[in-house]
């Protein structure tokens, strides 16, 4: 058997070597992101700069969204590959390095100025105000366990800082958590205080996020598995309340939570 001549093996050595650069070039070239084992977030979505070590990246990447954020209190374990799929589904890609999984924890769920916004609205209709509501802006902070039922205690002008102050009561289960916004009116005229019944406001206004006969998703977990599924929604809900949902291919019925617009997290299997 002739054996090849060095000069042949010289150029498959060459052509290994240029394929081994070909491969390695597109990350070579890409922004490092080191991931750390533990995150803690505290809103309702995973953010790449929530997953990162490097300080210096954390601003830009802090508005790409890797995936919905675990319950208040559970943890949740996210892969590299799951990360890579999520980055790519956005045309961005990243050299990662660092941990291969990442355990995510939920401090609790942030309250922001999107959740508040349809209640004031709604507050300003009922006092037959003509006023926009404008900017919205909260005093600090909010943390809380689950999806809390938000209500407006009282609405009134502080004519020190040109704005309205909003007294809010966030409830969850037995937790009560009070807090401040400040709101700006315009393009109309607003009473200087607006005291109101909250439960009828908040009854009136609560914004429905899941619809009947809609498709949604359903978050189903157990011992050492999760899993999405798609159901229908039988009935309408909104955020916290409970609505009956079908699993498509099973013809199962399951009483769950709505947690988002078009996302609902299973509580018990009805049959």
């Amino acid at each position: 058997m002739k054996l090849p001549s060095k000069a042949v093996l010289m150029v498959i050595a060459g052509a290994m070597f240029a394929a081994r650069l070909l491969y390695a070039a597109p990350s070579a070239n890409l922004p490092v992101v080191v991931l750390k084992p533990l995150a803690q977030v505290s809103g309702d979505s995973v953010t790449l700069g929530d997953l990162i070590a490097n300080a210096a990246l954390e601003n830009v990447a802090g508005t790409t969204v890797v995936c919905r954020a675990p319950e208040a209190g559970t943890v949740r374990v996210l892969g590299k590959n799951e990360i890579v799929a999520a980055l790519k589904k956005q045309g961005l890609s990243y050299n990662l390095q660092g941990a291969e999984q990442i355990g995510i924890t939920r401090l609790g769920r942030k309250i922001v100025t999107d959740d508040l916004a349809p209640i004031i609205e709604a507050t300003v209709k009922a006092a037959s105000a003509t006023a926009k509501v404008g900017e919205i802006q909260l005093q600090a902070n909010v943390l809380t366990d689950g999806v809390p039922e938000l209500s407006l205690r009282r609405l009134k002008f502080d004519p020190a800082i040109a704005k309205y102050r909003a007294w809010f009561v966030a409830q969850h289960d037995r937790t009560k958590i009070s807090f401040e916004a400040t709101v700006t009116l315009a393009e109309g005229s607003a009473p200087l205080e607006i005291n109101l019944n909250t439960k009828t406001i908040q009854a009136a206004k609560a914004p429905l996020l899941v619809h009947r006969g809609q498709e949604v998703t359903m978050q189903l977990g157990g011992q050492g598995f999760a899993a999405n599924v798609p159901v229908t929604a039988m009935n309408d809900g909104a955020a916290g309340k409970q609505v009956r949902v079908q699993d498509k291919a099973s013809k199962r019925n399951y009483r769950a939570e709505v947690i988002a617009g078009g996302v609902v997290r299973a509580i018990r299997q009805e049959n």
